[in-house]
């Protein structure tokens, strides 16, 4: 856009024309420039306008729609990558054949207390080319799954747990549901399911290495409201303290299974109760941990100062202070009681009964703006953050070797005593 002259009216008509910018301000401020045509028909009215007062709202208005402009366009963007480029293999007109089936995992077979993700490869053949190709590997929303094949386009099948649309398979968690069977998995092409595989894994107890129970986080505090108008936001709310640690005895011995010759065996009793099997060589932790201390709430933002009728801007409120992190709950009471004829466990096993974690303290809020006058106001100064808590202080620990035969007399899935 470059400046014309005005043009001229008729007398009393305002002129044409694009204002030429005045001032230090480089761009075409008010746009049309507003003069007053005079003397007779044809004569030259002027255009003015402000340059430097179009140049501010127009940096303004630029910086602010750029931000808009760079989310939407990134939102935009994750959209059409999921939606039309990040997408799998169309096995509708593709020949599919020699279906393998297997589990991204190191271990040798299936642990009850972990989520585990299969694969399908097969060999894939579309307009007249043939490659083998597998299903993407990770969360859905996070994956590549590009040239590769969708779990959509399989049914899938497992006899001890459920398997969701990712492939994602998810174990009984009773240990002695499966502790004498193989964990079984079938899949099948959805639109022709003779093309199928299966594959057996026996149960593993790998990914367990402890047991008990903790006392309950404390809750966050709550944010601090926003200032208003150039008032100070207000503070954040303290943590709540971490509950106290559960009181447990656990009880421990050597079992064996139809697929193990030795394992651990935990029975954790009292403020927490569970069963677990763990590899015969440790290590083991056993715990009555107290809760974690809550988080300090953030303070508010400070109220962006107002506008006075004398073009002046007020000073932005300060933002405010972020509470203050709660004390960990203290850790519980622990019992161990190891089979008095194996004490060599006693070195396989400790037990954990720390305090819990200290809250963080809340940040403070932030400054809010002074108002937009002319001069523009003073910023508001930021809120301090919180204090942080403080640790829960350990509990009460004993082990001791005893008689335990009673608490492993029926386990269930054929798993018994040494």
């Amino acid at each position: 856009m470059t400046w014309q002259p005005p043009q001229g009216g008729g007398p009393g008509q305002p002129g044409q024309g694009y204002g030429q910018p005045q001032g230090p301000g480089q761009g075409y401020g008010q746009g049309y420039g507003q003069g007053q045509g005079s003397g007779p028909a044809g004569g030259g009215g002027r255009g003015s306008s402000s340059g430097g007062g179009g140049c501010g709202k127009l940096v303004g208005f630029g910086i602010g729609g750029l931000i808009i402009v760079g989310v939407l366009g990134f939102l935009g963007y994750k959209f059409l990558w999921d939606r039309f480029f990040n997408t799998p293999v169309d096995l509708s007109d593709a020949k599919v054949s020699d279906v393998k089936l297997g589990v991204h995992s190191d271990r040798k077979g299936i642990c009850p207390r972990e989520r585990v993700q299969l694969w399908v490869r097969a060999k894939v053949k579309i307009e007249g080319k043939s490659k083998k190709m597998r299903t993407w590997e990770g969360e859905a929303g996070e994956a590549d799954k590009r040239d590769k094949l969708d779990f959509e386009a399989f049914d899938f099948e497992s006899n001890l747990g459920s398997i969701d649309g990712s492939g994602w398979f998810t174990p009984e968690r009773d240990l002695f549901a499966s502790a004498d069977k193989t964990f079984t998995f079938e899949v099948s092409l959805a639109k022709d399911p003779e093309k199928n595989a299966s594959i057996k894994l026996p149960p593993d107890y790998g990914c367990i290495d402890s047991a008990g129970g903790e006392g309950q986080a404390g809750h966050r505090g709550q944010l601090g409201r926003a200032g208003r108008n150039g008032s100070h936001g207000g503070n954040g709310q303290h943590g709540s303290a971490g509950g106290g640690g559960p009181n447990i005895t656990a009880y421990v011995t050597f079992v064996k299974s139809k697929f193990f010759d030795k394992l651990i065996a935990v029975r954790v009793t009292g403020g927490a109760k569970d069963v677990v099997l763990v590899p015969a060589g440790g290590p083991l932790t056993l715990y009555a941990r107290g809760g974690g201390g809550g988080k300090g709430g953030p303070g508010g933002r400070g109220g962006t100062g107002r506008n006075r009728s004398n073009g002046r801007g007020d000073r932005g409120g300060d933002g405010g202070h972020g509470g203050d992190g709660a004390q960990g709950g203290p850790g519980g009471n622990l019992k161990i009681v190891i089979d008095k004829r194996f004490p060599e466990l006693e070195k396989l096993v400790r037990g954990d009964v720390a305090g819990g974690r200290a809250g963080d303290g809340g940040k403070g809020g932030n400054a809010g703006s002074g108002g937009s006058g002319k001069p523009r106001g003073q910023r508001g100064q930021r809120g301090r953050g919180g204090r942080s808590g403080t640790a829960g202080r350990p509990g009460s620990l004993t082990v001791e070797l005893g008689e335990v035969k009673e608490q492993f007399a029926k386990l269930g899935g054929g798993v018994v005593m040494l």
